[in-house]
């Protein structure tokens, strides 16, 4: 309580220490102690301090068979210390960009790089505690559990870990039809899919999700991805058709919104790649990269 972290969790580890080698499992101290250091917790937590509160919650790992058998609300508890430090290690990172560095000096590539790598494994780990809370209240609390399993899918997409992305998606769209995520949940398994360069898995569920669902918001949202997927594998007039129902005028997209810029840009940009073969795409192209400027 007097703030000096090092002190309490050298401590503590001692005590849990001695009550693992004297007090039998069911002992009620365990659970005081698990209790005790979930408020230290949930104080660093409140305080923003997210690795003090790793520090801490990591403690209990020995109380549990090395953490295999982590009760539901510290796995929880697990996955949003790392959720929370990788958001501050990608928040770092993008302060350092180049583009927008105040100085001194040039901007620090390695520690750049260094702080994107922490992110990517907080975000990693974070989504592995989330799937097995979610596994394990997937009885209990239907709620949690979509929950859950979506922030493992979300933080598996941060880490770029897209095949377990991918998984997670996948059971999230095929466990919990009736869910209201369920749009969503299609849309980012597909995106998944062509972070993977499976461009033909990413196509078939973009082009299933716009068919049944073409008035959805998350219908718009996949036009440009499934264009882009057709240019990746080479269908490159599937993409222009695409691109164009939405620049030449799309009932439920406005000119103003960033869907149609993106539109516009890449139509722009495979007007420019097929204008290797006939200058004549060029011209094309240079009009609709200024109307996506200009807009």
């Amino acid at each position: 309580m007097m703030g000096r972290v090092t002190d309490a969790v050298d401590h503590f580890r001692v005590a849990i220490a001695q009550m693992l080698d004297v007090t039998p499992a069911w002992d009620p101290r365990r659970r005081e102690v698990t209790e005790k250091i979930a408020s230290h917790v949930d104080r660093s937590l409140d305080l923003e301090q997210y690795d003090d509160a790793l520090d801490y919650i990591s403690l209990l790992l020995p109380m549990y068979d090395g953490g295999k058998a982590l009760p539901p609300q510290t796995l929880r508890q697990f996955a949003a210390i790392h959720e929370f430090i990788g958001a501050t290690r990608m928040a770092r990172a993008d302060s350092m960009d180049p583009l927008t560095w105040p100085g001194p000096g040039d901007p620090p590539v390695k520690a750049r790089q260094n702080a994107y790598q922490e992110a990517a494994h907080h975000y990693g780990r974070s989504a592995e505690y989330y799937k097995r809370h979610a596994d394990t209240v997937t009885v209990i609390d239907d709620e949690a559990h979509g929950a859950s399993l979506w922030s493992a899918g979300k933080n598996f997409d941060l880490a770029q870990r897209w095949p377990d992305a991918i998984d997670i998606y996948a059971e999230y769209v095929t466990t919990r039809p009736g869910d209201g995520e369920q749009l969503k949940a299609r849309h980012h398994l597909a995106q998944a899919y062509m972070a993977d360069r499976q461009y033909g898995s990413a196509i078939g569920i973009f082009k299933d999700l716009i068919d049944e669902n073409p008035q959805s918001n998350w219908a718009y949202e996949s036009l440009v991805p499934m264009a882009r997927s057709y240019t990746a594998t080479g269908q490159t007039d599937a993409a222009v058709r695409v691109v164009l129902s939405i620049a030449d005028g799309h009932p439920g997209i406005r000119p103003d919104s960033e869907t149609f810029r993106k539109a516009l840009v890449d139509l722009a940009r495979t007007y420019y790649l097929q204008g290797q073969d006939d200058p004549v795409y060029f011209v094309s192209a240079i009009e609709r990269l200024d109307t996506a400027v200009t807009k």
